[in-house]
């Protein structure tokens, strides 16, 4: 993850359904959370205009639910990550929270 911080800029900005991130160091720890359950992102298709990326894939996951249907714009200044826009598919995502939560659950 560290050499992902650097293709971010430091006052990256994310939304993500009902939620605003600041700063790199918070988008990262986000994406860092996920790492338990992420098999990979399965690429359907990107579309570029200028500075911006739409992409369109399949946040594949190694729980019961599978595959998470996304989309996420984002937006590139000076080659690093300004502004990140995610949309996903709601319904399945509580169910990946809780594999998550279970298996980052702390060993008591």
């Amino acid at each position: 993850m560290k050499k992902c911080y650097g293709y971010c800029i430091r006052m990256l900005s994310s939304r993500r359904q009902g939620r605003v991130s600041k700063g790199a160091q918070e988008y990262i720890s986000a994406l860092r959370r996920l790492g338990p359950i992420l098999l990979r992102n399965e690429m359907k298709k990107s579309f570029v205009d200028g500075n911006e990326v739409c992409i369109i894939y399949d946040f594949l996951t190694d729980t019961a639910v599978g595959a998470v249907p996304s989309v996420e714009c984002v937006t590139v200044e000076a080659g690093r990550l300004r502004q990140v826009w995610l949309l996903f598919h709601s319904q399945p995502w509580p169910a990946v929270l809780e594999e998550v939560a279970r298996r980052t659950k702390p060993i008591s």
